[in-house]
């Protein structure tokens, strides 16, 4: 099981820690992963509820290419209201269709609104598939690091995507904030007792997942894997110290060569 250890809030921002039972606290280097799209797939998910929504909308004589432009728009707009709660999402879907209906002067199909938010629920009800490695990896991983989850995404989804996947015991802590920041990860840090220049961060987004970490000394490794629009839009120039990856399944190796790098002679 797990327990929530800390939930707090700074000026108003959200930092909730909860760790297994089992959690090893005494290890002070760490592995901090994302979430989605980095050990599990969700974007299809995403593509799936979009495609189903904007057949909905297409059979109502409106552009579906027009609707899922819109939708764009809503989306990142509703970014300030909702930040990465799954609310955002069906808001988005359906406040894009109601715009193009009330323009087209056709009215408002209350079926049509109802069949759009349950189209856009199922993104949070179906299974997200683990991605190729992950399970070796974190078991590797795990006879000499804390493994952190950290994770922007809903508490109650993320939390029932660690439960599908069967991770329930694999990290000794989830973190999930509303934001990913240098702040952020040096909250991290200090909260759980990691000592960042041991450590390494690891996610499929440069600009929240890796570059925040930077100025703490962690190691950085990109999963150039899909991106959230959104984030996409927020990402810069990729740092030279951040090792680029294509699957999950190259980080053991990385890894196992930094180790051997540091303990070489006069570098220790």
């Amino acid at each position: 099981m797990f327990r929530q250890v800390r939930g707090a809030t700074m000026a108003a921002r959200q930092f909730e820690v909860i760790r297994p039972r089992n959690a090893r606290t005494h290890l002070r280097r760490a592995i901090v992963f994302d979430a989605d799209d980095t050990l599990w797939s969700t974007e299809w998910l995403y593509d799936q509820a979009l495609e189903e929504c904007q057949k909905l909308v297409e059979s109502t004589g409106l552009n579906g290419r027009m609707w899922k432009k819109r939708y764009l728009e809503h989306d990142k707009r509703n970014v300030a209201t909702f930040g990465f709660k799954k609310e955002r999402f069906s808001t988005s879907v359906v406040s894009a269709y109601v715009e193009m209906a009330e323009e087209s002067g056709e009215g408002i199909d209350a079926t049509i609104m109802s069949q759009l938010q349950r189209s856009a629920s199922m993104v949070f009800k179906r299974k997200a598939p683990l991605l190729p490695g992950v399970s070796e990896t974190l078991r590797a991983l795990r006879a000499d690091y804390q493994l952190v989850l950290m994770t922007k995404g809903d508490p109650s989804v993320q939390m029932k995507r660690i439960q599908d996947a069967g991770f329930l015991q694999a990290f000794d802590a989830v973190v999930i904030v509303d934001e990913k920041d240098t702040a952020t990860y040096r909250r991290m840090c200090r909260t759980l007792g990691i000592r960042p220049k041991e450590s390494w961060t690891v996610g499929n987004n440069v600009a929240s997942d890796i570059t925040p970490a930077l100025p703490l000394g962690m190691h950085g490794v990109w999963i150039d894997a899909h991106v959230w629009e959104y984030e996409r839009n927020r990402q810069n120039a990729i740092p030279e110290r951040i090792i680029r990856l294509r699957s999950l399944r190259q980080l053991l190796p990385v890894i196992a060569r930094n180790v051997k790098e540091q303990s070489a002679p006069g570098l220790s």
